[in-house]
């Protein structure tokens, strides 16, 4: 690889630069843009680009972003809510176009391939052949981000010569901040945010991006480029562009069949691996606005991710939105901060006081033909004989009194049922034609739930108490 050595300027655009100082004294003046509180959910939404309720039980913070090219500003809108082991993000913003068409390839009228991008651009300066991006940084241990937020990082007008907007990395040996990076053509078809940082290195022949890095793993995309840089290398069944981007285990050798004109996805899209696809993510555009699902872990492990590891705690963060855009994005000024509102105390259930037991007052209405006041076998039960009950029962707020009156069955049984513990009273009524063996009245302490059995009451039938006399007389 033939690396070009390019001269460093040291002097800068003295507008731009006076410009910038101004609104960095004005904007490390506001302070924190805004709290979002992330609250805690049973169950995890669904990263679709597609919101459902479980978002509603989260409040919306809202984000100003100015200072980017193309629209320029933009209001954000966050929601959080967490689980046990993960964190999930929704993000609402206003562009009024959706931009996709990321470097393509575009068949000229003498069968000849350009690929579209503006010319004699700076490095990171391409604003039309490009893509809608959107971009967090959380700090890990940035001094003065809690001031200015993500502008510590950012170092407009550095070698200007080369770069179109400048450079970014903190200020000091050591710090780092976590960049989560959503693109909507090289990121977003395959359902991931690129996983980044920041550190702080300087801008040099050898280090181009200065201190943005991406983390270790599998990079999720690669330009679609042949040998000699002349036309595309891949095809699939779905070009011509749109879409603007190919799939890598869709993609085919190039063979060109297209027309004038057609345009071919100027990069090949993949699934990250490793520490760069810790973050998932999904973005759909409608309406004007375009709406993100995204989500981690709480804790990854990973030396250039933010752990939410204390929950108890304040995470810092600012947003920037990129409107077709490669460098020039929207910011916010100062640094919102993400708390986590403790779990809902969950309301004490006890299991349900059981009814308490029912019980039960029976008993025999029986003619007791020899007065022995026990029933022998040949002597049957009295039909149709009414059994009254009175009851004394303490509620426990209560003392109440009732009566209850019932029959005798074709044997002479008879029931009380559902009968609180109480005192309790059973007094037989008298018929023609018999008499009482045993007392007409009985009393029943009767405990919760007991079966009171054998009440019986004893009759005797009046006629069996006159004696027989026939054989005292006798008839000459």
């Amino acid at each position: 690889m033939k690396i070009v050595k390019r001269r460093v300027s040291k002097r800068f655009n003295k507008s731009f630069v006076t410009g910038l100082v101004i609104w960095l004294i004005f904007s490390i003046g506001l302070g924190s843009a805004g709290t979002l509180t992330s609250v805690k959910v049973t169950t995890a939404p669904v990263i679709d680009g597609m919101p459902e309720a479980i978002w509603d039980q989260a409040t919306a913070m809202t984000v100003n972003v100015t200072g980017g090219v193309n629209t320029g500003s933009h209001t954000v809108t966050l929601k959080s809510v967490y689980t046990d082991d993960s964190v999930y993000f929704l993000a609402k913003w206003n562009d009024p176009t959706e931009s996709l068409r990321r470097l393509p390839w575009q068949k000229q009228a003498n069968g000849t391939w350009i690929q579209l991008k503006t010319p004699n651009v700076k490095e990171g300066g391409e604003n039309t052949f490009y893509e809608d991006k959107f971009a967090q940084i959380w700090n890990i241990n940035i001094s003065g981000f809690e001031t200015s937020g993500c502008f510590t990082t950012c170092h407009a007008g550095e070698n200007s010569d080369v770069k179109d907007f400048g450079n970014k990395y903190t200020s000091n040996p050591g710090e780092i901040g976590d960049i989560w990076h959503m693109k909507m053509v090289r990121t977003n078809p395959t359902g991931y945010i690129d996983d980044q940082y920041v550190d702080s290195t300087r801008y040099s022949n050898a280090t181009p991006d200065a201190g943005r890095h991406s983390d270790p793993g599998l990079v999720p995309y690669y330009n679609n480029i042949n040998a000699t840089q002349t036309a595309p290398n891949f095809t699939s069944a779905d070009q011509p562009a749109p879409p603007y981007w190919i799939f890598d285990d869709q993609k085919q050798p190039f063979n060109d069949i297209y027309m004038a004109s057609d345009e071919i996805a100027g990069i090949i899209v993949r699934p990250p691996t490793g520490d760069r696809a810790d973050i998932k993510g999904k973005a759909v555009y409608m309406d004007g606005n375009w709406t993100m699902e995204y989500g981690r872990n709480l804790t990854t492990g990973s030396q250039y991710d933010t752990q939410f590891s204390d929950i108890t705690k304040e995470y810092l963060f600012g947003t920037a939105i990129f409107d077709n855009a490669q460098t020039r994005h929207s910011y916010e000024t100062g640094a919102s901060k993400l708390i986590f509102a403790a779990p809902p105390t969950p309301t004490p259930t006890f299991p349900p006081t059981p009814a308490p037991m029912a019980g039960s007052i029976s008993g025999f209405k029986i003619q007791d033909l020899n007065g022995n006041g026990v029933r022998d076998p040949a002597e049957r039960g009295l039909q149709n004989w009414t059994i009254r009950l009175t009851g004394i029962v303490d509620t426990g707020i209560e003392t109440r009194a009732f009566n209850l009156e019932t029959t005798t069955n074709a044997d002479g049984f008879y029931m009380f049922n559902n009968l609180s513990a109480g005192t309790y009273i059973i007094v037989e009524e008298m018929q023609t034609g018999f008499v009482p063996v045993s007392s007409p009245v009985i009393n029943v302490i009767l405990k919760q739930g007991e079966a009171s059995e054998n009440n019986n009451f004893m009759n005797r039938p009046v006629l069996n108490l006159i004696p027989d006399l026939s054989g005292m007389f006798r008839w000459t």
